[in-house]
Formats: structure tokens, C-alpha cells, sequence
């Protein structure tokens, strides 16, 4: 799907790190913006910039674990726009390190709530809309834990696999109806965002790792939308860890009698 000027991206987690990235390029290409983010103060900073630089934008402070508030975020998008072209589920937050047994009920429920209802909110609630108007992409924000193990991080890589699972779901089910609406679930490595510099996350860090730019993974998504890209893993070297990964599975179910 090319990107056209007026066109319609709503985004998730807008507000900063890869979310403001892709909102950003997305108002450079001429697109209108709906901006959603649950730190209301930095929302309204970000969507004033974009909008002195002449977007048009409507943002809304939304907590997208919230049914009802990813609803009132639906309805004020389609009053405004009337349309969705591209929809960003790209909301997300860290899970503490620590073994899986050990994670208190009220971590998985947040974690969970925003890394995985959040993607199931804005699917369930945009994505029928795209599907009558018969055009559209969706870019659901997974994480190369979605695709690879990462001991200690048990919460956020059962979100992040059940997003990869959801976004190949989609794309089979659209496929299947007949749409052409675009899937793509991002993988992202190490980017320069909010996440990262949490201090336990830091401290894990190697060294010599290599972090992107949320504009560049940006970039890479925008590529992603116009070459209708299911899968997209922002980094060099990413391919070798998935292939190890199914090297491992593929070992295990060749064994099967």
C-alpha cells in the first residue's frame, strides 16, 4: 500500500520512542495523525509540534488495555476522519526481570493489558471499519522476544509471541475473506526508547549492542507498509537468531516416532 497525502494513521503509544517516530514520518509524508498515549502531558507536547509543522492531529490521552477507552478513542478518530488507513497498535511497556513463577498477578495483568489487549482493542475495534472500506494496513508492534526466548522476561515475551501469533491470524483471516488490507507484526531489537533505559533492562545490556533510532525503525516501517510486509525484524543479525530458534524446534519434532 503506498502512502498517500491525507491518508489517516492512527497510532498507539504515540507519544514517544518508536510511536512518535512513525507519527512523525507519517505527518512529514502529508498524512493525518490520531494520537493515542496514556501520559496525556507529553501526548499534547508532541501533537502541538506536529501540528506547528502543519499535520492535522487529534490526540487523545487513552489507556489502550481499557475497552471502554479504546472506544471513546474509535469514536472521536471516526468522527474526525471518517476513515483509517493505517493503524499502528504500537502501545507497550516493560515486564520486570525476574523468574516467571515469581511474578506477582497484578505485573501480568498490567503487562498483558497493555502489550496484548491493547493490540486486541484496536484490531477488534478499527480493523471491521478497514475491512468495509476495503483498504488499509495494520502495523501491530511486537518484539524480537515475540520470536526469540529472553530469560527473566517471561511476561513481555508471552505478549509479544501472542502479538506475532495475532498479526499471522489476521493476515491468514483477511487473506482468507477476500481483503486486501496489509499485515505487519514489528520486531524490533534495541531501539533508543523509554523502555531501554529502565535501569534493570540497562544493567543487561551488552555493552557493544547495537541501538537503532526510532526514525529509522520508522523508516523501516513505512518500507514494511508500501512492500506489504508481514514480518519485519529492525535489526542486522536478526534472521540468525530466528533460525536458530526453529533449528531447535525443527530438531525436536524430527524425533518424533
Amino acid at each position: 500500500m503506498k502512502l498517500i497525502e491525507g491518508q489517516v494513521a492512527v497510532v498507539t503509544g504515540a507519544a514517544s520512542g518508536i510511536g512518535l517516530g512513525m507519527a512523525t514520518l507519517f505527518a512529514s509524508r502529508g498524512l493525518k495523525l490520531a494520537l493515542a498515549d496514556i501520559d496525556e502531558d507529553r501526548l499534547n507536547a508532541v501533537s502541538d509540534e506536529l501540528a506547528q509543522g502543519g499535520a492535522e492531529v487529534l490526540a487523545r490521552a487513552t489507556n489502550v488495555a481499557d475497552a471502554a477507552d479504546m472506544q471513546h478513542f474509535r469514536d472521536a478518530v471516526l468522527e474526525r476522519f471518517g476513515r483509517v488507513d493505517i493503524l499502528c497498535n504500537n502501545a507497550g511497556i516493560v515486564s520486570p526481570f525476574r523468574p516467571l513463577w515469581e511474578n506477582p498477578l497484578p505485573d501480568w495483568e498490567r503487562v498483558i493489558g497493555v502489550n496484548l489487549w491493547g493490540i486486541i482493542h484496536g484490531i477488534r475495534l478499527f480493523v471491521p471499519g478497514m475491512v468495509a472500506a476495503g483498504r488499509g494496513h495494520v502495523v501491530n508492534t511486537a518484539s524480537m522476544a515475540g520470536l526469540i526466548v529472553v530469560p527473566w522476561n517471561g511476561l513481555y515475551n508471552a505478549a509479544k509471541t501472542a502479538t506475532v501469533s495475532l498479526s499471522e491470524t489476521l493476515r491468514a483471516d483477511l487473506e482468507a475473506a477476500g481483503s486486501a488490507i496489509g499485515v505487519t507484526v514489528l520486531c524490533p531489537g534495541l531501539v533508543k526508547t523509554a523502555i531501554n533505559s529502565d535501569p534493570t533492562i540497562a544493567a543487561l545490556i551488552p555493552p557493544d549492542a547495537v541501538f537503532l533510532e526510532p526514525a529509522d525503525v520508522a523508516r523501516q516501517v513505512v518500507s514494511a507498509i508500501e512492500r506489504d510486509q508481514l514480518y519485519l525484524a529492525t535489526h542486522h543479525g536478526s534472521d540468525e537468531l530466528v533460525r536458530t530458534r526453529q533449528e531447535q524446534v525443527l530438531s525436536q519434532v524430527r524425533r518424533v516416532p
